[in-house]
């Protein structure tokens, strides 16, 4: 019998937090009991024109200042063909 597959989906904001600690657990839990588990995270996409810290920086409410500056980078993939290239591949149409 083929191994059962679990896509979890955090549709978050631009550069909004991380992947919360129960989406993580979730996973760990899943891959324990034996299922192959994957999860899209939409954090790093550049989803919007400007994130909300950006626009906060803007209103005067946070200092100027880069992302990459910490080694963080907006993915320049588009997020809707990355989702339908993992989607594609846990149903094994691709490799």
């Amino acid at each position: 019998m083929e191994q059962f597959k679990v896509l979890l989906v955090y549709p978050n904001l631009m550069l909004v937090s991380l992947l919360p600690n129960n989406i993580a657990l979730l996973s760990a839990c899943l891959k324990k009991e034996g299922f192959d588990v994957r999860v899209f995270d939409t954090t790093l996409y550049k989803t919007t024109d400007k994130t909300n810290d950006e626009m906060r920086v803007e209103r005067m409410q946070v200092r100027k200042f880069n992302i990459e500056d910490v080694g963080i980078e907006v993915k320049k993939e588009d997020v809707y063909e990355d989702f339908a290239k993992v989607v594609g591949r846990l149903r094994g149409r691709l490799e």
